[in-house]
């Protein structure tokens, strides 16, 4: 057993040695030839240039020569000393005929200007300035390699070179040579491309065979050496998948066997990262997410309760205990959540897993919650009886001390300072029958009793109230609109809806925060209907009512008007009052939308139809003296 072993050990050995050495070997070839062939086309190129530049030094030199012999005979002969008509001279007969291969140029520079320049990408604002000035300017578009020649030129030395007019060139070929008349100096030289020059003395070709041969020569070791490489790669790859496979048969049957005795609902199987690694049908049909969804998610991922802190104080939790039963929330693909209880059990093996199963059990919480809002309905049920009781018999005992304090008011002169008294006792006691008629509305034994009003004026006579109900840490602003819109609306049903708006808006801010009321006249076509759901086409009054508190998620506000549905803590809501606020606003004929995001705070805006009829008027007092005889009248009341 140990000789079969060690035999292994070496083929691998060898197999290993081999797998390294030969790409190595190639990829070394290949870079020592790259070199070799580099270094030849680098000495060819250069051999070339030089041997040009001799060329074109020649030239330049014999033109030069037949320069100097023209302007001295010209001197000799008609004594010029018109330099300008010399230089227009020289280039006509010396410079203009000099024409190398297909793009080469020559030209005359003097040591301040340049005289003439026959290149054909030589623009004519440079004309009139130095050879210095002009590739100062020019090596903003990407010249470059001039400087040896501009001091030469400018320092009247003879020379060759290389420089960079325009990148997309590449470099031109220089030579150059001064010729001295008196104190006078010209320059003329000639520049050719280098790619002209090697083509037409065939190194371009040379160089093209070179490249051309150490492409084919990389590209057919590259195949070699991919081809190769899969092939080991492939070998060795099969070779680890059946010996995985065997490790994987082996866990994967002990696996399964404790997932039949235990598994009922949805199986999850984790790591302790929390990320999924294995799921059944059972969970994506309760996640609404199919197996490949799943297998890239992790459990903080469809959790709807706890966050990434907690899932992982979880998941210690189970690792230490080794098994834990518990009650939370998922979340769907949809985005809605559901409940679910969980068995999660910790897997000691040497990859540490997460073996967790999860109910169901919306349908037994639904019942639940069912059956606390029956109590809770049976409770406001028998408040509402109760409620209606005290507001008829505290109405029975207002109609007494508002009959008496009218009497009162007939028998007390005007100038009396008691009359100014009693009026308050009449306000008193008329603000009372309003909170009965409330009282009476809560429990649905009240007629409502619309009249014409201005919003403005109602809304402004509840400020005081609506400042004690949202209490010292919060701002109240009211901003109302000018010339707004008459409405036809019991007062005290909008004065019950700014109260539950006010109560709700206090219990979204945690701390200090800001409530803004709005009043507004809006107009809605029928197109913009159509393009808005739940708008109604017509003239409205509107209400904006709005806080910066902790604002609603889009599934709160789908069920926001439902009877008994609320966002506070059991005892500290009953789910009604957004309910009641959007009954009263549909039974005048109005409705209601929300903008609310979390964090953002909430706006209700209510929309009441415009009435048509004349403004409210103001109650007149009547200053003349009733008429009043003995009767007595007995009104009884049920």
């Amino acid at each position: 057993m140990n000789i079969v072993k060690t035999i292994r050990f070496s083929i691998f050995r060898n197999r290993l040695a081999f797998n390294l050495i030969m790409p190595v070997f190639i990829v070394s070839l290949l870079i020592v030839g790259w070199v070799a062939a580099n270094k030849q086309v680098d000495m060819l190129t250069q051999a070339t240039i030089s041997a040009y530049q001799k060329a074109e030094l020649e030239i330049v030199r014999v033109a030069a020569r037949s320069i100097s012999i023209y302007i001295n005979d010209q001197i000799h002969l008609h004594n010029f000393n018109d330099i300008n008509r010399f230089e227009q001279n020289i280039l006509k007969l010396f410079i203009k005929p000099i024409k190398l291969l297909q793009s080469g140029d020559a030209w005359i520079y003097a040591p301040d200007h340049v005289v003439f320049d026959l290149s054909e990408d030589f623009p004519d604002e440079y004309k009139g300035k130095s050879m210095d000035q002009i590739f100062h300017i020019q090596k903003e578009l990407g010249a470059s390699h001039f400087e040896n020649m501009v001091h030469a030129v400018k320092n009247s030395q003879e020379g060759v070179g290389w420089y960079i007019w325009l990148p997309e060139k590449g470099r031109e070929i220089a030579a150059w040579t001064p010729v001295k008349v008196g104190d006078y100096t010209w320059s003329i030289g000639l520049s050719v491309p280098l790619p002209e020059v090697l083509v037409y003395t065939g190194a371009g070709k040379q160089i093209r065979t070179i490249k051309l041969t150490m492409s084919i020569a990389t590209i057919a070791s590259l195949v070699f050496l991919t081809a190769w490489g899969c092939g080991a790669w492939l070998k060795e790859r099969v070779a680890e998948e059946l010996r995985q496979r065997e490790k994987d048969i082996h866990k994967t049957t002990v696996r399964y066997k404790s997932i039949i005795q235990t598994v009922i609902d949805g199986f999850w199987l984790t790591d302790l990262n929390g990320k999924l690694l294995e799921v059944n049908d059972a969970c994506c049909r309760m996640s609404g997410y199919n197996e490949t969804e799943l297998l890239s998610m992790h459990i903080v991922d469809l959790e709807g309760n706890m966050n990434q802190d907690e899932v992982a104080a979880k998941i210690d939790e189970v690792k230490h205990l080794g098994y834990s039963r518990f009650e939370t929330k998922h979340r769907r693909k949809s985005g809605a959540c559901y409940d679910v209880e969980v068995t999660a059990q910790y897997l000691v093996d040497e990859n540490e897993k997460l073996f967790i199963i999860s109910r169901d059990i919306s349908e037994r919480k639904q019942m639940e919650e069912l059956e606390s809002q029956l109590i809770q309905a049976q409770k406001m049920e028998s408040v509402g009886r109760l409620a209606g009781g005290v507001a008829h018999d505290f109405n029975n005992m207002l109609s007494i001390i508002l009959g008496n304090v009218e009497l009162m008011q007939d028998d007390i002169d005007q100038g009396n300072p008691l009359r100014s008294k009693v009026y308050e006792i009449q306000k008193a006691a008329q603000r009372s029958a309003d909170l009965t008629r409330q009282l009476l509305t809560f429990a649905r034994r009240q007629k409502i009793n619309p009249k014409i009003i201005n919003l403005n004026h109602t809304i402004e006579g509840m400020l005081k109230i609506l400042k004690r109900l949202i209490g010292e840490d919060i701002d109240l602003l009211w901003r109302p609109k000018k010339h707004l819109w008459s409405v036809k609306i019991d007062t005290s049903q909008i004065n019950q809806v700014l109260a539950n708006l006010c109560v709700n808006a206090r219990d979204a801010i945690k701390d200090t925060g800001k409530v803004t009321i709005e009043t507004d006249n809006i107009c809605f076509d029928e197109d913009y209907c159509r393009r808005h759901r739940g708008f109604i086409p017509g003239e409205f009054v509107l209400i904006a009512f709005s806080d910066n508190g902790c604002g609603m998620d889009k599934e709160t506000i789908n069920n926001l008007f439902e009877p008994f549905f609320t966002t506070k803590s059991r005892g500290k809501g009953t789910g009604l009052g957004l309910a009641i606020i959007y009954g009263i606003i549909k039974q005048h004929n109005g409705f209601v939308n929300i903008y609310s995001e979390p964090e953002q705070g909430t706006t209700f805006k209510l929309y009441l139809p415009r009435h048509e009829k004349c403004e409210e008027q103001e109650s007149v007092v009547i200053k003349e003296k009733s008429r009043k005889g003995f009767e007595t009248i007995l009104l009884v009341e049920d």
